[in-house]
C-alpha cells in the first residue's frame, strides 16, 4: 500500500492520502501550531477533531512539557516530572499507561 504525503514550506505534515477499495482516497488533513503541534486531524475515520495541551501555570503546564491534555480519542494526565500517570478514552474508559 503506497500512501501519499504531503508536507507545507517548513517540512510539516499537512496531509496524508491512504489508497482504499475500488480506487478511492482517504484524505486525513492536519493542522499545527507555529511550533509544529498537532492541533487538529480531519478525515480519519476515527479520532479526527482538536488536540489540546493546557498551557495554565502553575499546572498542568503539558504545553510547556509538549504533551498533550486531550485529543479526540483520550484525555491524559501527568506528575509534576511530566510522567503520564493516567489515560481514558471514550472508545475504552481505562486505557493502559
Amino acid at each position: 500500500m503506497i500512501f501519499g504525503l504531503q508536507y507545507d514550506a517548513a517540512n510539516r505534515l499537512r496531509a496524508r492520502d491512504r489508497p482504499q477499495r475500488l480506487g478511492a482516497v482517504a484524505r486525513h488533513s492536519l493542522r499545527s501550531d507555529v511550533v509544529g503541534n498537532r492541533t487538529n486531524v480531519t478525515g480519519a475515520a476515527s479520532c479526527s477533531g482538536d488536540y489540546f495541551m493546557d498551557a495554565a501555570v502553575p499546572g498542568p503546564m503539558d504545553y510547556q512539557m509538549n504533551q498533550y491534555t486531550t485529543t479526540p480519542c483520550d484525555s491524559r494526565s501527568y506528575d509534576d516530572n511530566g510522567n503520564l500517570v493516567s489515560r481514558s478514552s471514550a472508545l475504552a474508559d481505562d486505557l493502559p499507561v
